[in-house]
């Protein structure tokens, strides 16, 4: 079960809120299927990204993998 599964399996449908233009705009090129959610007192994004599961706090926060909390950094890509 990839990452992505997991987060999926953590927030239903009804949990899963519509994107905000700006975070949108805040996804990285390759993520897909991305929605907010509640979570820890934050509007979370979250997104898949290739295969894993990335997710922020909100717009100009880092994006980290839901694996292991490490740092997407987007200059390799």
């Amino acid at each position: 079960m990839s990452s992505w599964d997991i987060i999926l399996d953590n927030f239903t449908p009804a949990q899963q809120l519509d994107l905000t233009e700006p975070e949108q705009d805040y996804l990285p090129v390759y993520a897909t299927d991305a929605f907010a959610a509640d979570y820890d007192d934050f509007c979370c994004i979250f997104a898949c990204f290739l295969t894993p599961g990335i997710w922020c706090k909100e717009v100009g926060t880092p994006w980290k993998f839901t694996s292991n909390n490490k740092e997407l950094v987007t200059r390799k890509f």
